[in-house]
């Protein structure tokens, strides 16, 4: 068993998730990504819909407001 004071190797979580390079060991600056241009290309992809979830599309619950063109 190892010592609790003992580092182990990196694992998979810390690679960088956009170029997957290792890193930093200081990285609260950039969270779970290795630089600031990691962070911002991660943020571009959920602005522009790039991240989906799959399943299927949500349908209106209600229908619009066509009131006025009556």
């Amino acid at each position: 068993m190892a010592d609790k004071g003992e580092r182990s190797k990196p694992s998979a979580a810390s690679k960088c998730k956009i170029c997957h390079a290792p890193i930093p060991e200081k990285r609260d600056t950039h969270g779970p990504f290795c630089s600031e241009r990691c962070r911002l290309q991660d943020l571009s992809k959920w602005f522009g819909e790039g991240y989906r979830i799959a399943g299927q599309p949500a349908t209106r619950t209600t229908e619009p407001d066509d009131e006025d063109d009556a």
